[in-house]
C-alpha cells in the first residue's frame, strides 16, 4: 500500500474539532491544577514539579502514544506530518510540546493563521480526524440527528436539574437550550464568530468564560474548597486547614 492510499484513510482534522479538544485539555489542566495547589501536606515547589510533570511528563507521553486527553475526548489523534500512520516518538512529543506553548503564546500577541501550517511543520506532527466519505445529504442529516442528540442529552440533565431544585419556573431555559442546539436563532456566545475562524485570544477567552461558568456552578450546586480562617475549631480542625464541603447533603436551597 502506497503512502497516498495510507493518508487517504484518514483527514487533517476540522478546527472546531481541535478547539474541542485545546477547551478539554485546558479544563483537565485546571482541575489538575486546583487540585495539586490544594494539597496542603506539600510544599510549593514539590506542587510546581508535579504541574511542570503533567505538561511535560505525561501529555507528550499520551501524544506519544496516539492521543492526549483532549485529543481522545473530542475524537481526534496525532501523526507524524509526512506519515499519517505512524505516531510521533516521546522526545518529539516533548519538543511539540515545548513548540505548542511557545505558539499559544505567539499568536495571542500576534495572531497568525499561517502558524498552524509552521508548527505542523517545525514539529513533525499533524493532528488528524477519520475520514468519513458521504454524500452531502448525509452529512446533513448526520449533523441534524448529532444536533437532536446533544439537544437530548443536554435537555435531560437540566430537567433533572430543575427537579432537583424544585423551581419549574427554570423549565423555560429549555427553550434556550432548543435555540442553542436546534434552531439557533440567537448567538448566546456573542463574543465569538460561530463560523469558527476566531483569533488565538478569542477561543482562550472563550474557554475562561466556559470554566468560570462552570466553576461557579460547582461552587454553588455541588461541592466548594474551604480554608479554616480562626481557632474556634481547634479541637477538630486547626487553622489554615482546608476541607471540600458537599452542597448536595443540604440541596440546591439554602437550610433552614
Amino acid at each position: 500500500m502506497s503512502l497516498q492510499q495510507k493518508q487517504s484513510e484518514f483527514q487533517p482534522a476540522e478546527q472546531v474539532k481541535k478547539s474541542r479538544a485545546a477547551l478539554y485539555n485546558f479544563l483537565i489542566f485546571v482541575a489538575i491544577f486546583i487540585i495539586v495547589f490544594n494539597i496542603g501536606s506539600i510544599g510549593i515547589l514539590p506542587k510546581i514539579g508535579l504541574i511542570i510533570l503533567y505538561l511535560f511528563g505525561f501529555i507528550p507521553l499520551t501524544v506519544a502514544a496516539g492521543a492526549n486527553p483532549g485529543h481522545v475526548l473530542a475524537g481526534i489523534r496525532v501523526r507524524q506530518f509526512k506519515d499519517y500512520h505512524k505516531k510521533v516518538s516521546f522526545t518529539s512529543a516533548i519538543y511539540r510540546q515545548l513548540l505548542n506553548i511557545a505558539y499559544q503564546i505567539k499568536s495571542l500577541i500576534v495572531p497568525d493563521k499561517a502558524d498552524k501550517q509552521s508548527f505542523e511543520k517545525l514539529s513533525n506532527s499533524i493532528v488528524l480526524e477519520k475520514k468519513i466519505e458521504v454524500s452531502e445529504e448525509e452529512q446533513k442529516k448526520l449533523e441534524k440527528r448529532k444536533e437532536f442528540i446533544n439537544f437530548s442529552i443536554v435537555t435531560l440533565i437540566y430537567v433533572l436539574w430543575v427537579i432537583w431544585l424544585q423551581n419549574y419556573w427554570f423549565l423555560l431555559g429549555i427553550i434556550v437550550i432548543y435555540d442553542i442546539y436546534i434552531s439557533k436563532k440567537v448567538n448566546w456566545s456573542f463574543w465569538k464568530r460561530r463560523d469558527g475562524n476566531n483569533s488565538k485570544l478569542i477561543e482562550w477567552l472563550d474557554a475562561l468564560i466556559f470554566a468560570v461558568i462552570a466553576v461557579t456552578i460547582i461552587n454553588i450546586f455541588l461541592f466548594q474548597n474551604y480554608k479554616i480562617p480562626t481557632g474556634s475549631m481547634e479541637k477538630s480542625l486547626l487553622i489554615g486547614d482546608h476541607l471540600y464541603v458537599s452542597k448536595v447533603a443540604y440541596g440546591p436551597r439554602i437550610p433552614n
